[in-house]
């Protein structure tokens, strides 16, 4: 199955790094001098983002067999608890590049969006019902860490760096963004990393990123929050972490 995205959703690349403290702290510094904090939150907040998996696995055997055109269903929300709204998302990667659909809605709605008793008001969100009727997809993982996140423009496209700590998952089984206060377990760094780095960009990097990815090549690591968390969830504990 493959899901079409729209044209203003732009490809985008992200590459990842795991790094120790103090350099990830070094990198928020160069972020905050070209880009501005996301949504105007100039401190970390809680990310909290339940996977949803079909009843053959079908993402997660996508994501380990490298599938070169591939998509996930997710729900995201902000803050601790999650409260006002949530993120319906299809997140997809074809080749190197990575894509995005959301559809914004009140959490307090979520069940009966899902259920298709409140009628879908936007291409985004049509998409994601009928993804996730079509395929059976149910609560899977729930993945929360602790984000920093500056985000610009340029003229190719939005430009971003997030990072990531403090991150932990739990086997999730319903509809629910909090999870079992008792059920987060660590999902692990390699050794000598606290910090998960992210630099996105679209076709081409600014200047400023592409000298900050040069000094960060030997931290860059193929990593997946939610391939990590079903890594762990059923049990294959040889697959959590490849450095490139």
């Amino acid at each position: 199955m493959r899901v079409e995205h729209a044209a203003g959703n732009s490809n985008r690349f992200e590459n990842k790094y795991a790094l120790p403290g103090n350099l990830a702290a070094q990198v928020l510094e160069q972020a905050r001098l070209f880009l501005s904090p996301d949504r105007g939150l100039d401190r970390p907040q809680y990310v909290t983002t339940l996977y949803l998996e079909t009843p053959d696995l079908t993402f997660y055997e996508w994501h380990n067999n490298r599938r070169i055109d591939r998509f996930k269903l997710r729900i995201r929300s902000y803050g601790q608890p999650p409260v006002g709204s949530v993120y319906v998302e299809i997140k997809g990667k074809s080749g190197k590049l990575g894509h995005k659909r959301r559809a914004k809605i009140e959490l307090s709605k979520l069940n009966q969006v899902l259920a298709g008793v409140t009628p879908a008001d936007s291409s985004a969100l049509r998409d994601f019902l009928r993804v996730h009727n079509e395929l059976n997809a149910h609560p899977k993982v729930l993945v929360r860490f602790l984000r920093t996140a500056f985000r610009g423009y340029n003229i190719h496209g939005e430009v971003a760096v997030t990072v990531d700590r403090e991150i932990v998952c739990q086997p999730a089984f319903c509809y629910d963004l909090v999870g079992n206060p008792q059920a987060w377990r660590p999902i692990a760094l390699p050794e000598e990393s606290s910090a998960l780095i992210e630099l996105k960009y679209v076709d081409r990097p600014p200047a400023w990123m592409a000298s900050l990815m040069l000094d960060l090549m030997k931290y860059r690591v193929r990593f997946s929050k939610y391939g990590t968390a079903m890594d762990q969830h059923v049990a294959r504990p040889e697959l959590l972490f490849q450095r490139l």
